[in-house]
């Protein structure tokens, strides 16, 4: 996914977010089998509280994919968000991913 924008709208809950955690050779995933991710989230300028939660690893660990499903509050204000997930392996390692920068997620204003 990279440092991808994601788009939706203000409230919405659907699509979940989806991120495949990369080796820094940025093709190999990394094996998450036994490990656990979350995902913070706060505006671009960093002002405001930090979003998020727990996120699942659905299907097989080894892909590498992390699934973060929407929360009313993660929705409610429309504007531009930085979002990093952590992920702690079994070994009690922690991996932040990106490791360079941001995801861009984009909340737009519903119509009135």
């Amino acid at each position: 996914m990279g440092n991808a924008d994601f788009h939706l709208a203000q409230f919405d809950l659907a699509p979940a977010l989806l991120a495949v955690m990369l080796h820094e050779d940025g093709m190999t995933p990394i094996d998450l089998t036994g490990a656990t991710a979350k995902i913070r989230m706060q505006r671009a300028d960093k002002t405001g509280s930090i979003l998020g939660g727990a996120c699942s690893i659905p299907g097989d660990p080894a892909t590498g994919t992390v699934r973060y499903d929407w929360q009313a509050a993660d929705t409610e204000t429309p504007g531009i968000f930085a979002a990093e997930w952590i992920v702690t392996l079994p070994t009690g390692r922690v991996l932040t991913w990106p490791e360079d920068g941001y995801v861009r997620i984009v909340i737009k204003p519903r119509l009135a």
